[in-house]
């Protein structure tokens, strides 16, 4: 059979051609791996990872925050801050505290709105007959109670609670004039203004003599014609 020993002669030099063609491959390979250029193109490689990373970290965009978010963190600094000022007495405890009502009392609950006619922020069966209306924004000065907290409690998402504070000094009683209390609790006095300062604001009359008269007549006679 000539033909079927063409074949495996064929057969057997292509395979040790191929042999021969793989013999370089594969010491050349295990050399590259024994060698140090294989570590230099590793480092290369991982130095440029790297510094991909790192573009595309300055590159990206900062996550925005929403603004329940921005508030609730506000919330949260400012109770860690009070928090740490009456662990260390630097926290003066209000005595007042104004309540703003911010809801609407439909779809509320009967007891959340009975606790708001208790604070006198909602319109009860008295004040209705009465004609005294107490829309959404009504404000109440309350006592800084256990009692009146665990009320607020009960409401704090229908209400703001601001304490009052005195930067003027407390107001002695019968001082009524000249105070303001404003929106953000803060209460201020305007002290009576004394005689001297209020004879000082009083303009000085002007006094003419004589000869003053008699010049401004004589200069208003020249110059008549």
């Amino acid at each position: 059979m000539p033909v079927l020993s063409v074949v495996r002669s064929s057969a057997n030099m292509l395979r040790t051609s191929w042999t021969f063609c793989t013999l370089p491959v594969t010491s050349m390979a295990r050399s590259l791996v024994s060698s140090p250029l294989l570590n230099v193109l590793q480092g290369a490689s991982t130095v440029g990872v790297r510094r991909l990373s790192q573009q595309r970290q300055q590159t990206a965009r900062p996550r925005g925050r929403n603004g329940f978010e921005q508030r609730a963190n506000a919330i949260f600094d400012e109770v860690r801050e009070i928090r740490r000022k009456s662990e260390t007495g630097d926290f003066e405890v209000p005595k007042l505290f104004l309540v703003e009502r911010l809801s609407r009392e439909f779809g509320l609950p009967y007891w959340e709105k009975d606790i708001l006619k208790l604070l006198k922020l909602l319109e009860s069966k008295e004040d209705k007959k009465a004609g005294i209306h107490r829309p959404v924004g009504s404000v109440a000065i309350v006592k800084n109670t256990p009692f009146m907290c665990r009320m607020l409690w009960r409401v704090k998402h229908l209400v703001r609670v601001t304490p009052i504070t005195f930067p003027d000094g407390e107001p002695r009683e019968g001082e009524y004039a000249g105070t303001h209390l404003g929106r953000d609790g803060v209460f201020r006095r305007v002290p009576h203004i004394d005689e001297l300062r209020l004879a000082a604001t009083e303009p000085e009359r002007k006094k003419l003599d004589g000869k003053e008269i008699a010049k401004v007549l004589h200069l208003a006679w020249n110059n008549s014609l």
